[in-house]
């Protein structure tokens, strides 16, 4: 899959994909790229800095990124012999790395190694996490949204009168984690606004398909959220994906997110 690759990747990509703490990081971006190029993207490798890979389809950036678990969610995995954990501590683990990503993208910006007219796209591998996938409660956004959106978590509300039901979900700035607060505003954040779209991916290298004898190939797991701030947005439909929301926002008033493949 590297040499397939290689002319895309960055000159240091093999020494840094056999370094300490890089090789999970490295799969990740070939199964980016792979994905992207079995779905007839044309790709470009700039230059060995800034960000990861332009993207001639969208005339602009993809930035790639994976999520990792923290040692304490290790242990309570391996105590508990489970690949379940607390939703929130993978949601901190989500916008710990969007932040980050987004303060790397502002330096690139600053150092003249991309334009503020040129759309950047956030692509996060969830797949190293203990439990890698997105809730997607039936008629509701997948879990993944409430990494980009300050809500809760989905709730049924019956009226005892007539027995309709309802799912909906409260406003909620800052989810509580121990001592600290899980921000979950990044897409209500101007300063965040260079980022176009962001890209949540659940498979790998390792593992690439929910099912062998399936038709599932690299790419259609992609749940894509639009910014409803972004500077540069991009076309709806360009990049194929399994979900695809797009996002509304009047500011100070409501969010409107559509899953515009349902």
């Amino acid at each position: 899959i590297f040499c397939e690759h290689e002319s895309v990747l960055d000159d240091n990509f093999l020494s840094r994909l056999v370094s300490d703490g890089e090789f999970d990081n490295r799969l990740a971006e070939l199964y980016f790229i792979s994905a992207l190029r079995n779905n007839g993207f044309s790709l470009e490798h700039k230059s060995n800095e800034g960000l990861d890979i332009w993207i001639n389809d969208i005339s602009g950036w993809g930035e790639f990124v994976c999520a990792h678990n923290t040692p304490e969610m290790e242990r309570n995995s391996a105590i508990n012999k489970t690949r379940k954990v607390n939703n929130n501590d993978t949601l901190l683990r989500i916008t710990t790395v969007l932040k980050s990503k987004s303060n790397i993208i502002k330096r690139n910006l600053a150092k003249g190694l991309i334009h503020e007219n040129e759309p950047v796209v956030l692509f996060l591998s969830t797949s190293l996490l203990i439990d890698p996938f997105p809730m997607n409660p039936e008629g509701d956004v997948c879990s993944f949204a409430r990494a980009l959106f300050p809500f809760s978590e989905p709730a049924v509300y019956v009226n005892v009168n007539t027995g309709e039901g309802k799912m909906s979900r409260k406003y909620q700035y800052g989810i509580p984690k121990k001592d600290v607060i899980v921000e979950n505003d990044f897409f209500l954040n101007e300063t965040n606004s260079l980022i176009s779209a962001v890209v949540f991916s659940y498979c790998s290298i390792f593992y690439r398909y929910d099912n062998p004898t399936s038709l599932f190939k690299e790419g259609d797991d992609f749940i894509i959220f639009h910014n409803p701030l972004a500077q540069n947005p991009i076309q709806h439909g360009v990049i194929k994906c399994q979900q695809e929301y797009e996002c509304e926002y009047e500011k100070n008033m409501s969010v409107t997110i559509r899953n515009i493949k349902a």
